[in-house]
């Protein structure tokens, strides 16, 4: 059983403690197995134990490996993203900007009907945050 969308735009977000980030997202089927994943996310982290904060955003780029069954799927995604880097002062002020090329990872469990509801939950390593908890809601079409 095979999913007749070809195309899913959903919005991914993500939280661990205080670290959180949010992206919009469109991904493409090329094969059975494979997605091409486009996105622009951004990203904050409120250190507990130092005075500021830092914030990032940009555009970011993954393969993802989906499983044939229809309509629950396991994925995996590997890939990477251009990174411009903010660090606030206590006032929140920008302290310093910086941009960087920073490893993605994904894993988990995503759902879509045959309708076009579109559901994804598991662990996302994004924008140099660790592997926070990750739920998405979109639309196939």
């Amino acid at each position: 059983n095979e999913s007749p969308q070809q195309n899913i735009m959903y919005l991914d977000f993500t939280s661990l403690l205080f670290v959180g980030h949010v992206s919009l997202n469109y991904e493409r089927v090329f094969t059975r197995n494979l997605n091409l994943r486009l996105g622009y996310g951004a990203a904050g982290y409120l250190p507990i134990f130092e005075e500021g904060s830092r914030g990032l955003h940009g555009p970011l780029v993954m393969i993802n490996y989906v499983t044939e069954n229809f309509p629950s799927k396991f994925e995996a995604g590997l890939g990477g993203g251009f990174s411009f880097i903010n660090q606030n002062d206590s006032w929140g002020d920008i302290a310093n900007r910086s941009y960087s090329f920073l490893p993605a990872i994904a894993i988990g469990y995503r759902y879509q009907s045959r309708s076009g509801i579109f559901l994804r939950a598991g662990l996302e390593f994004v924008h140099l945050y660790g592997f926070p908890v990750h739920v998405s809601t979109g639309i196939a079409f």
